[in-house]
């Protein structure tokens, strides 16, 4: 399947265990979506100066810099962006401090239980979300203009 271009943006997998982001960018890969991986949060940021972020799928637990602060400084960035998070816990104090620091998250999914599938299927639904919201924006500026 051929990639998307690039200015509809990015998949962007960030988590520190190596082989989940590869199954993951994988998975994400054979659907045609363009993806990019981060070992880390600051590496995530670092990609996204570099590209547009339509969806980020973050883990949670990471050292240093964790899923949440990502998040919050990704859609600081790039204030379209959708965050689906990933955490083999289903703690209901992410759910929390996200909602404190006014993170927008798109899915939440437990790594033990929804695998690989339910979070392909979920970055898929966010990055259609993603485009169809650049494209309806592109046809009211159009329409405005004319």
């Amino acid at each position: 399947m051929k990639e998307r271009r690039a200015e509809e943006g990015i998949v962007m997998v960030v988590d520190d265990a190596k082989v989940l982001r590869r199954e993951l960018s994988n998975s994400i890969r054979e659907l045609g979506l363009p993806v990019r991986v981060a070992e880390s949060g600051r590496r995530a940021l670092h990609i996204a100066k570099e590209r547009k972020v339509s969806v980020a799928v973050i883990d949670l637990r990471m050292p240093r810099m964790d899923g949440i602060d990502t998040g919050r400084a990704l859609q600081e960035h790039e204030k379209s962006a959708r965050i689906v998070f990933l955490s083999a816990f289903d703690s209901p104090s992410y759910r929390t401090r996200a909602k404190e620091v006014g993170l927008r998250v798109d899915s939440w999914i437990t790594k033990n239980t929804d695998g690989i599938t339910n979070t392909v299927e979920a970055v898929l639904r966010a990055y259609r979300d993603s485009a169809s919201a650049s494209s309806s924006k592109l046809r009211k500026h159009a329409e405005g203009e004319s």
